[in-house]
């Protein structure tokens, strides 16, 4: 599966190129809130799953065109374990990694809806303490968002919507997870 989402971002990257020749490389910096959509098991004993918690990231990326661009992206989420399973209570980390495939439509108002989606990877891992072993999975990535940029101004503002999606096979449970952020954020732009 990372192969071929490599792939159609390399596709679509040399697609893309020769369409425009106003490239940037960008910067961005973002931050909000974190949830889980399923639990690591059905309700039963024990029950295992996720408070709300909160996100942040960073990342880089080479806009290819109005339309299309390729980020590399780092997201860190924080949330406390709960229920009645051995770790409830943990401060439980994630740290997802990868790169993904934008697609852009720029408005005339200066806002800018996008899609993406790419691949990755994931590392669980507790805050202090030994309860949780740390693991890494692969991940998949995908979402929605919107910027506005001021006319002439290389900063955009934006907000986005992000899914990881992930086996979660540790200590007797195995599900694919969903977790999700709602981020804002700022992007700066250097033209190229």
């Amino acid at each position: 599966m990372l192969r071929r989402v490599l792939s159609v971002v390399v596709a679509a990257g040399a697609f893309a190129a020769p369409v425009t020749a106003q490239r940037a490389i960008v910067f961005n910096l973002n931050g909000g809130a974190y949830q889980h959509l399923i639990n690591l098991n059905d309700y039963g004993n024990p029950i295992a799953d996720f408070t709300p918690g909160h996100n942040f990231g960073f990342g880089a990326g080479i806009e290819l065109s109005r339309w299309v661009a390729v980020h590399g992206d780092f997201t860190f989420a924080d949330a406390q374990a709960r229920g009645t399973s051995y770790f409830s209570g943990a401060d439980v980390e994630r740290f997802f990694y990868g790169a993904h495939l934008e697609l852009r439509y720029p408005q005339p108002d200066r806002w800018t809806p996008y899609g993406f989606l790419g691949a990755g990877a994931v590392t669980v891992t507790e805050a202090a303490g030994h309860t949780l072993p740390t693991f890494t999975r692969l991940a998949g990535m995908f979402g929605f968002g919107a910027g506005y940029r001021p006319r002439g101004a290389p900063v955009e503002l934006f907000g986005e919507g992000k899914a990881f999606v992930y086996r979660w096979e540790m200590d007797g449970f195995n599900r694919m997870q969903t977790d999700v952020t709602f981020s804002v954020g700022v992007a700066y732009r250097v033209k190229w």
